[in-house]
């Protein structure tokens, strides 16, 4: 199964950094309508835990959008197009810039909307988005404990989606997940070894590989990185 890893989605490009993360909303739209003409199915975190656990694929075109960091963008340009196109993405949030004048960050009352409507879904991003692979044990505890408590308490749900921040992790913090309730980690491609990939479950469901868009990242590019994937579900009903 695909899982794409995006940032930020603008039509303001004044607003947010000017990096390879920042996707034109044009170029985001395109994508999502590629998607659709080629009748791909957007996933939920659920759905998704549930194809790579027991093998029962909603479609042979299946897709995980997954958003890191909790831009504003998730609700300002990205929520719309969710619903005009009525697809599912997965936000991963950094719980300690939740409501703390933090710039660009999505509150929770914009969370929570997103979450009623049933097309977005959301999972951690640590609370304050360290390296987990450069920290002490402790420490680590504390950014995995608090985050899934935040989200808990904000969101009436048992989170236990992870997303580890730049992709560093540790069997430190493979151990903790466990240990605190996550049963589904994401990588992100090119950092600590990460390579872009389709998710399986023999990658490990802690240590699920993603396909990371950035705003280069024509339409034409994102269909091909997910073909193989298509064309293998297709020959193994």
């Amino acid at each position: 199964m695909p899982i794409l890893m995006f940032h930020y989605v603008t039509s303001r490009a004044d607003q947010l950094p000017q990096d390879s993360n920042n996707i034109n909303i044009v170029t985001f739209e395109n994508e999502l309508k590629a998607l659709k003409s080629q009748g791909y199915t957007t996933v939920s975190g659920t759905d998704a835990q549930k194809i790579l656990t027991t093998k029962e694929k909603p479609s042979d075109k299946m897709i995980w959008l997954t958003f890191d960091d909790g831009s504003v963008t998730m609700y300002t340009d990205i929520f719309p197009l969710l619903k005009k196109y009525n697809m599912h993405a997965t936000n991963f949030i950094i719980t300690g810039f939740v409501n703390k004048a933090q710039g660009g960050i999505l509150s929770w009352e914009q969370i929570k909307e997103m979450k009623a409507s049933g097309l977005v879904d959301f999972g951690s991003h640590t609370v304050s988005h360290p390296d987990l692979g450069t920290q002490t044990l402790e420490a680590q505890r504390t950014e995995l404990e608090q985050s899934k408590a935040d989200l808990d308490k904000n969101l009436n749900q048992q989170t236990n989606m992870i997303c580890y921040p730049a992709g560093g992790y540790n069997q430190n913090t493979l151990s903790l997940s466990t240990e605190l309730g996550y049963k589904f980690g994401l990588l992100d491609p090119g950092r600590n070894g990460a390579v872009a990939q389709a998710a399986k479950e023999s990658d490990g469901l802690l240590t699920l590989p993603r396909f990371r868009m950035m705003s280069s990242t024509t339409a034409e590019e994102m269909m091909q990185m997910i073909q193989p994937a298509t064309d293998y579900n297709e020959k193994n009903k």
